[in-house]
């Protein structure tokens, strides 16, 4: 799993793309035409707002959102391993790097995540 800046990238993006970024107007449009896939892990703490405080605040609100919330974890454990997390901020700090840490955490206890697992069906790489 990786992430990526949106704006670094050219042409077609490859299967298992997720969009982790706030829905702006363009991304918007990535999305809709099927381009990239939606997200639930926007970051709703920005670096303007917050400053150097948006990446902890945003790991607390993601860490509570994944106990508190069966769709977020269901969204997290659904990320498959070759998953691209594009954003706008990487290579920056990025809350994608969040979501990867958090990701793999539960990726190490995944006996216990193997009921939603299943309901999980990645297509194959084309």
């Amino acid at each position: 799993m990786k992430v990526v800046n949106r704006h670094h990238h050219r042409g077609q993006w490859p299967a298992h793309t997720f969009y982790v970024g706030r829905p702006d107007r363009i991304a918007r449009e990535e999305i809709a035409r099927g381009a990239l896939d939606a997200t639930l892990f926007g970051n709703p703490f920005t670096v303007k707002e917050h400053g150097d405080k948006a990446l902890v605040l945003y790991k607390r609100h993601l860490w509570n959102a994944a106990k508190d919330s069966r769709g977020i974890l269901l969204a997290l454990t659904c990320l498959p391993p070759d998953a691209i997390l594009v954003c706008s901020c990487a290579p920056r700090p990025c809350h994608g790097e969040v979501i990867v840490a958090l990701w793999t955490w539960l990726f190490r206890k995944r006996r216990r995540f193997a009921a939603l697992d299943r309901r999980c069906r990645w297509p194959e790489k084309s």
